[in-house]
Formats: C-alpha cells, structure tokens, sequence
C-alpha cells in the first residue's frame, strides 16, 4: 500500500517560456521559487509547487490536459484583477455549495483554476438551501 503525505507538485508544458511567464508571473502574479534551466520554472504556493517547463518535442501541452486550482484569498479580488487584464474566462466563474471558481488559460491553452474554499458556515448553509430546493420540488411534483 503506498501512503500519501500531499501533491508535491503540479507541471504545465508550454511552447514559449518567455510568453508564459508573462502570464503566470504577469496575469497571475506568481513569484518565481526557482530556475531550473532556461526552460523551466517552479512557483511556490503554499506547501505545493506550480512547475511551468518549454520541452514541446518531448512534453506537447494540451488543451485537454492537466488543471491546477490555485487557492486565492479574495476572489472577487482575482475576478477584477483578470477584468483589468482582459483575460477572458474559459469556465465560469460560477459558486458552488463547496467554493467559488474560474477557469482561465495560458497561451499554450492549458486550464488554470483560481479557486475560493467557502467557509464550513457558508458550505452547511448553500447545502441546506439545496436540500429546502429539492423538497420543494419533490413536493409539487417536480421531482420524484
């Protein structure tokens, strides 16, 4: 049996290291934890790595690949912060019970998520919303 402690880290392939660091360090305001070669760069955040790396006849990015979720602290915060820099969403934004998210992407097309936790508060009371929502339709017929 192997035993998890975390995700150590998660890796985007790019074409053009000099483009997405302009996004991931520009758009996204990451800050650089380490260099490793010309071609690839790691961000901290938290106890987790973010690794963008440029290898694209060994490692091709992917419009249907990978997606990290980046956990801000002021949502609506971000949500302006992309406004002003023209970024265009690729999923949402939208709330659920758990959390608020968007999804953006870099210039190689790689889903990048920046994601709010909602308070346990916040999370017991869109729950009970949703359960008073499906006895109400279950009580008119809507749902059986």
């Amino acid at each position: 049996m192997i035993t998890y402690k975390e995700i150590a880290f998660t890796a985007y392939a790019v074409t053009n290291i000099k483009k997405a660091r302009t996004f991931y360090e520009g758009v996204l305001c990451l800050k650089p934890a380490r260099e490793l070669g010309k071609n690839f760069v790691e961000y901290d955040l938290g106890n987790g790595t973010l690794s963008v790396g440029c290898a694209p006849k060994m490692w091709p990015p992917s419009k249907k690949g990978t997606v990290a979720a980046l956990e801000v602290k002021d949502f609506d915060g971000a949500l302006e912060h992309l406004k002003k820099k023209k970024i265009k969403s690729a999923l949402g934004p939208f709330d659920s019970p758990m959390c608020r998210m968007v999804g953006v992407r870099d210039p190689d097309g790689n889903m990048i998520v920046l994601h709010q936790r909602k308070s346990a508060a916040e999370k017991k009371a869109a729950l009970e919303q949703a359960k008073e929502k499906t006895a109400v339709k279950k009580k008119v017929g809507g749902v059986k």
